[in-house]
Formats: structure tokens, C-alpha cells, sequence
């Protein structure tokens, strides 16, 4: 007799409904002798009896069908394959570059990696496994996605001059046009925008203050552990980028 419970109490023997049966009977839980056997996915057919004729997969062995793995939540199945992640991963079907459990396909649509460069890849991974990308700045972005600028070109026409201190008091004070790049227009790289911007780069150009901090003269990428300001879109003209 087979029972329709996902746990079968077994008497005088093993069951496998429609295959083997019971040498004895099933009696529901009266008298002693009783084993029980799981069948996690409905199926009529014992969990081992299943993993060992093939009739259910058991791809991280753990005596549990993959199936049932996945549906109770103890296996990921991100990109509905019907196959646990570590599966994918163990076996080379997915990529896993930050070693996160997750194939880098699903935290890529998930959103838990960037892919900034849009080559596929965690951002993480184009730094750290293979170098295919740089980071000097160290702040986990491709150099290749971010921006270079000028500091203290707040007008963003390749020049620092008092016309770009005139530019940030008007947007400040005046409604005028907001800068192409706010780091740019943080001249004293506080990690806002601001009078003393203004007056810190008055300064330098007429009263011998220290100059703007990095990148300056020349463009560059925001330094180290430095504050960001963004967005920045600061035109690779400016820059002598010939096409930007």
C-alpha cells in the first residue's frame, strides 16, 4: 500500500510506489517496526529511492532532491533552471568571479554587482580576478566608467580662472546653470559644493593659497578615500580627448 503523505511510515520492508513494494504492510503508525521515509516532492516514491535509480537529481548530495531543495529555499535557483546555484557553479555552468554562492549572471540582474563597462562581468571581478580593468583610486569602479575632470573648472571650458569662481557664486546665490561636474567645481574637494568652493579658489589664484588638491593641473580621477560629489560630466574635450 502506498500512502499520499510527503513522510510514508514503512512496515516488513522498503516502498517504492509503483516500482517495489512493501513485503509487508502499512499500517499508519499501529504497533512498532515502523520506518519512515521521506518523499519531499509528492511523488510516491521514497527520496533515496529516488536520488539512487535517477528519477530525482541530487547534484550537492546532500539526500535531499534537488527539486525539493530549491523549493523549500535551502538551494538558490536565481536564473530558473531548476538546478541548485551551487550546482551551476560546482559544475562550471556558472560563474562565480566574487565567490558570493550567486552565479554572476543573477547578481548582475539582481543588481548586487555593477557592470559598469558592460562586458558581463562584476565590476569586481574586471579588478581584482583577472586586471582586466584598473582602479587606481581604489573605490571599486573601473576606470574605464568614471569620469575624468579638471578641478576647480567649475564652467568645465579646460581653463581655471576667476570665471569659474564667478560661475559657482552664481549658481549658488544667482539660479545661474548648474556645473557639468560637481567635483570639479568643489575646488577644495570637501565633498560639497558651497561659498568656501568660491573662495578657497579665489584664494589660490590671488593670494598664494595652496592650489586645488588632485586631480590638478591636469585631469584625472577623484584620489583614494577622497569624497565624491556626483554626478560629474565633465566633456573629454576638456581633457584634450579628441572625440568626447
Amino acid at each position: 500500500m502506498c500512502q499520499t503523505a510527503k513522510t510514508q511510515t514503512l512496515w516488513g520492508g522498503a516502498l517504492l510506489c509503483g516500482v517495489l513494494f512493501a513485503a509487508g504492510s502499512a499500517r499508519g503508525g499501529e504497533g512498532g517496526g515502523g520506518i519512515v521515509v521521506e518523499d519531499c516532492n509528492g511523488n510516491l516514491i521514497a527520496d533515496s529511492v529516488d536520488i539512487t535509480l535517477g528519477t530525482s537529481k541530487d547534484c550537492n548530495s546532500n539526500s535531499v532532491p534537488d527539486d525539493c531543495d530549491i523549493r523549500s529555499g535551502a538551494s538558490g535557483d536565481c536564473n530558473d533552471d531548476l538546478v541548485p546555484d551551487e550546482c551551476n557553479i560546482l559544475q562550471g555552468t556558472s560563474k562565480d568571479c566574487n565567490g558570493n554562492r550567486m552565479p554572476d549572471d543573477c547578481d548582475l540582474r539582481a543588481g548586487t554587482s555593477g557592470d559598469c563597462n558592460r562586458n558581463d562581468i562584476p565590476d569586481e571581478c574586471d579588478i581584482r580576478s583577472d586586471g582586466s580593468s584598473l582602479d587606481t583610486n581604489l573605490n571599486q569602479i573601473p576606470d574605464e566608467c568614471e569620469t575624468r575632470f579638471r578641478r576647480a573648472d567649475a564652467n568645465c571650458d579646460a581653463e581655471v580662472d576667476i570665471s569659474d569662481a564667478v560661475f559657482i557664486l552664481n549658481f549658488l546665490f544667482q539660479g545661474g546653470t548648474a556645473p557639468c561636474c560637481r567635483d570639479a567645481a568643489d575646488t577644495n574637494n570637501q565633498g560639497e559644493l558651497n561659498i568656501s568652493s568660491a573662495v578657497y579658489l579665489l584664494g589660490f589664484l590671488f593670494f598664494g593659497a595652496p592650489a586645488p588638491p588632485p586631480p590638478f593641473p591636469g585631469c584625472g580621477l577623484d584620489p583614494p578615500d577622497e569624497p565624491g560629489t556626483v554626478p560629474c560630466e565633465y566633456p573629454g574635450t576638456a581633457c584634450g580627448e579628441e572625440g568626447s
